[in-house]
């Protein structure tokens, strides 16, 4: 039987317990530090605050409980933050570029959206905006959309420009854990300080996060949050990052390992094989698929990508199956139609790394773990 994924609740539990009855028998100032603040009230805590022997509230006792923690990480993350900065702005400047070589070349409008509402890029090469009404009615014409509902339900929007795969993956769970019952994290930790150097609580409610993701798995053993900045995840390692979740996982590439080649023949077999699957996929309960594609192909800047696939339809005005999308990426790009042809081409794509054994893209399929779910499957 698989080891639980989750770090021991009885540990956290015991620790807890000892800083409450610690946090008891201070007096309140003991534990005072000069010039802490106080999320709560947003102003400086004063020793004379509380009586000595006064008890303190579970949100003060699980803060300073792991207030050494929360600073050291707070070092962490500002540097993170200056790393994402840089590669924020060079990311920032391809995008200039792109939208003044958009308006030189006046390019039609896609679905009738102006390039600068809500600040979405334009979406070119036959891709349909789902909220569009061709995208509205191609949901409705849908064979296959049974996970439309479930991962629409559960959406996210990646929390910097590397965590389109930290974004999918919380987005598969939650939908996992809708339909399944799949196991949450359930405490809150705090983990870390905002800008503002309030302590930030790691807590999802019963549901997956961007945080709990690493805070609750073993996942950061395979790639802690601040090197994904700056770094991401290629498909393999990706594929290792889900397997410390309580996820089955299947890893697939569109194209060839290292030293090999497909035949033309491969090549369409093995989109037929995935288009099988996806459509299968996206029919049926249980289990979900992220694909991994350059944005290239698509007219799209910003390099590869990770995003959870919902529906497949075939287009009316020319027979063509189509995918729905939906980017992480949603505070520049909305869900969107995909020719299935076009997106496996996004898929055949090669890492820039030439020592992975495996290069291609591809896609992986996920369901949850029989261990750890708690509906009728």
């Amino acid at each position: 039987m698989r080891a639980l994924p989750f770090k021991p609740l009885s540990t956290t539990l015991a620790l807890l317990t000892i800083v409450t009855l610690s946090a008891c028998n201070k007096p309140a100032n003991s534990g005072a530090v000069k010039g802490e603040v106080d999320p709560s009230a947003g102003v400086e805590s004063k020793a004379s605050a509380k009586s000595p022997g006064q008890k303190r509230t579970w949100e003060e006792i699980i803060m300073r409980a792991d207030a050494a923690d929360a600073a050291e990480y707070s070092a962490e993350v500002q540097k993170d933050l200056a790393v994402d900065e840089d590669t924020a702005k060079k990311y920032d400047q391809q995008d200039s570029e792109l939208r003044e070589s958009i308006k030189a070349k006046k390019v039609p409008l896609t679905q009738g959206r102006s390039y600068d509402d809500a600040a979405l890029l334009r979406l070119q090469n036959g891709l349909i905006a789902f909220d569009s009404v061709k995208g509205m009615d191609l949901l409705t014409r849908a064979s296959a959309k049974r996970d439309f509902f479930t991962l629409f339900r559960s959406i996210e929007t990646q929390m910097n420009g590397q965590f389109c795969n930290a974004a999918a993956a919380v987005v598969v769970l939650n939908a996992m854990h809708h339909t399944s019952g799949l196991v949450a994290p359930v405490v809150a930790k705090p983990r870390a300080k905002d800008i503002k150097g309030q302590l930030k609580y790691v807590a999802g409610f019963g549901m997956w996060t961007q945080e709990n993701l690493f805070e609750f798995t073993d996942a950061s053993e395979v790639r802690a949050p601040q090197n994904i900045i700056g770094h991401g995840m290629d498909l393999d390692l990706y594929g290792e990052f889900l397997k410390k979740l309580p996820i089955t996982v299947e890893v697939t590439h569109a194209g060839p390992a290292k030293g090999q080649t497909w035949t033309p023949m491969q090549n369409a077999q093995a989109f037929m094989d995935w288009q099988h699957k996806a459509i299968n996929n996206v029919m049926t309960d249980g289990g979900y698929m992220i694909v991994n594609y350059h944005r290239t192909p698509l007219g799209q800047p910003r390099g590869a990508h990770y995003s959870p696939i919902a529906a497949y339809a075939k287009d009316p005005s020319n027979g063509k199956g189509m995918f729905l999308v939906l980017d992480v990426a949603r505070f520049k790009l909305p869900a969107y139609w995909v020719p299935e042809q076009l997106l496996w081409e996004a898929m055949a794509t090669e890492d820039s790394d030439e020592a992975l054994p495996n290069r291609y893209r591809g896609y992986i399929e996920v369901k949850p773990d029989a261990q750890y779910v708690s509906l009728p499957q």
